[in-house]
């Protein structure tokens, strides 16, 4: 949205995935036991290559971090199996919101890998990862393993709510594992962090109430306007005119977005360019 912004000077606000407050969870103080460390991971695998990277790094130690037997807990549609030892997997499949928090939650460190890859920088720069919300409302810190220019990243280290590894080898994500384990008051201090981070920016409320300020007013304000008279009732009780009027709605919020007009714009200009070509070569030919 800040990149949006300053790139078109239009206002820009996100309304990203968001959570009720009723599913946070009171942030971890402590990792679960001196002799293991789970890490919890919900959601995709797009950034693959830095998945095996934490393999990579974990295969090298013999899973271990500090001495503590290392486990995985994943949440998802599935698991690359490349590099991984079945012992160390708890795989748990596709589960709703609230199960998802409350099984990450129950782990010592949340890994969110993000792309390297030249070719995603784009990706990488201007999208925001959905399970980082799940994460923060677990209570549990957070392990980023992404570049710097990321914008999870930049969030993240905003606010001092990760352990980062921005750098694209194993060793980088491998320290940031140890520095969780190393460093109890700053684990402590991230879930805190984070909790509150979840509350300020990632709760239905806030999205809900960006999406007002978009349209320049309140959620107040839209409650106490007047019912709407009984055309626009029987409008909208009828789906060929609700389809008719919607279009006109996405062409009026479409033409707001700079690119989208300048297309239209665009568009306008050659189709009065074909009409004048078309009657010239008319005259030219004699047409009528």
């Amino acid at each position: 949205a800040e990149q949006y912004q300053n790139l078109y000077g239009v206002k820009s606000l996100p309304i990203i995935a968001s959570h009720d407050e009723s599913l946070a969870i009171a942030p971890a103080r402590a990792l679960r036991n001196d002799h293991e460390l789970l890490i919890g991971m919900a959601g995709q695998f797009y950034a693959n290559e830095e998945w095996n990277l934490l393999l990579t790094a974990l295969n090298a130690v013999d899973w271990t971090v500090r001495g503590r037997q290392v486990r995985l807990r994943v949440m998802g549609h599935y698991v690359p199996q490349e590099n991984m030892r079945a012992d160390r997997l708890e795989f748990r499949g596709w589960k709703t919101q609230k199960e998802t928090i409350q099984l990450l939650s129950e782990t010592d460190v949340l890994y969110c890998p993000y792309p390297f890859s030249q070719h995603m920088e784009e990706v990488s720069r201007l999208s925001f990862p959905s399970k980082l919300v799940s994460y923060l409302a677990a209570g549990r810190p957070i392990v980023f393993h992404g570049p710097e220019y990321s914008s999870p990243a930049r969030y993240l280290r905003e606010r001092n709510l990760a352990f980062l590894a921005t750098k694209a080898g194993a060793a980088s994500v491998y320290n940031e594992l140890c520095r969780a384990v190393d460093q109890p008051d700053m684990y402590a201090a991230m879930t805190q962090i984070g909790y509150r981070a979840f509350t300020t920016d990632f709760m239905l409320g806030t999205m809900r109430s960006n999406f007002f300020d978009l349209l320049g007013t309140t959620e107040e304000k839209v409650a106490a306007m007047p019912p709407p008279p009984p055309v626009v009732v029987k409008v909208l009780k009828s789906p060929s005119l609700v389809a008719r009027a919607g279009k006109r709605v996405l062409r009026y919020v479409a033409l707001k977005i700079p690119p989208i007009r300048t297309l239209q714009q665009n568009a306008h200009y050659l189709a009065g360019d074909r009409d004048r070509l078309g009657k010239e070569l008319a005259s030219l030919y004699g047409y009528t």
